[in-house]
């Protein structure tokens, strides 16, 4: 379907600068105003998702509308599907400048072009399932994160309902399951062999190599092979609590999204109690390596010894004339002295 996109030419005389404005379609509304370093606002939009759009600014997504909010905090309606029960969730956006979001309600996947407005489905008719296909005849049964592969082809949703991850292909619409049986359970393993627990929020490693998966039952974050879907636990013991640790001795309650790092280095997690948490997920490179300096044992003994005369002479000692007043110094070693002095 196509997205309402209301215009008006409204001269917007009772808004003040600041103050927080119900952006209806096609409208821009001052947000923050005049911002602080330390400033914290609230939005006035039940925010579900929601994607940077690499220049300071922010696609979310808000119940059945798609915003954009700028950076100077200035908020517009970019797409609206109203009255067809949609429910946007994870937002993502492709190198071309397209938007993803998933629409849980309707069970698909939608794409949303900037420019226009225009709303169409990627995948699935909206009846909710769990088969593969090409298009409408694939299935979802509420989707809720989404992200998109470096290279703009692939998305990969967390089919919560279904308990898998999922792959769309953009160009085509086809839906195959990366991993995930389709059973609730926390089992780690190879596609269809691993086991999820209503998966939520996913985030693709800036490589396009694995996925990190919030899996909010199982109080677990899961990493998948994007080449293989080969499943393992990055962090947590599946035991609900709150503790840092490594690996299985931390724990988490109710991860529910997940964003990555520029280096991938780092996943940060959002907790079903607001917590925010830091996951290390790749080993950061060793320090450079450095020859040990070698100190050669002290000459110094040695090399004094070859100042104390001068066996050509008889006796080594000689009388030198110095400076500008031709201060004669009497029976001094040759060797020692021409060490010692400027000249």
């Amino acid at each position: 379907m196509h997205a309402k996109r209301a215009r008006s030419d409204s001269g917007g005389g009772n808004d003040e600068e600041g103050k927080v404005v119900p952006a209806a379609d096609g409208f821009e509304a001052p947000l923050f105003g005049a911002r602080t370093v330390g400033q914290v606002t609230t939005l006035p939009y039940d925010l579900r998702g929601g994607a940077s759009d690499r220049a300071g600014a922010w696609y979310v997504a808000a119940k059945d509308s798609l915003l954009h909010v700028s950076a100077a905090g200035r908020v517009r309606s970019v797409a609206t599907c109203e009255g067809d029960g949609s429910l946007f969730r994870g937002v993502a956006l492709s190198p071309d400048g397209a938007l993803f979001v998933a629409d849980l309600n309707n069970h698909k996947i939608r794409r949303v072009e900037v420019a226009t407005g225009a709303v169409t489905t990627v995948a699935c008719s909206g009846t909710e399932g769990g088969s593969d296909g090409v298009g409408e005849a694939a299935e979802f049964h509420n989707p809720v994160g989404i992200t998109i592969s470096p290279d703009g082809s692939a998305l990969f949703v967390a089919d919560h309902d279904n308990n898998k991850i999922r792959r769309v292909e953009v160009a085509t619409g086809a839906v195959t399951t990366l991993a995930g049986s389709g059973a609730q359970g926390s089992a780690d393993g190879v596609g269809g062999a691993a086991e999820f627990s209503g998966p939520c929020g996913v985030a693709i490693s800036p490589d396009g190599g694995a996925l990190f998966v919030a899996d909010p039952n199982n109080h677990k974050i899961r990493r998948v092979e994007v080449a293989t879907g080969a499943v393992t636990t990055v962090a947590s013991s599946g035991t609900e609590g709150g503790s840092d640790g490594v690996g299985g001795a931390a724990q988490f309650q109710y991860p529910l999204d997940v964003a990555i790092s520029a280096d991938g280095s780092t996943v940060l997690v959002r907790t079903n109690d607001s917590a925010l948490w830091q996951v290390c997920v790749a080993a950061p490179p060793p320090p450079p390596s450095f020859a040990p300096l070698v100190v050669p044992p002290s000459t110094f003994f040695a090399d004094m010894k070859k100042t104390r005369g001068d066996a050509t002479l008889p006796t080594g000692l000689v009388t030198f004339v110095v400076g500008k007043e031709e201060q004669r110094l009497e029976h001094v070693s040759k060797n020692l002295f021409c060490v010692r002095s400027e000249y």
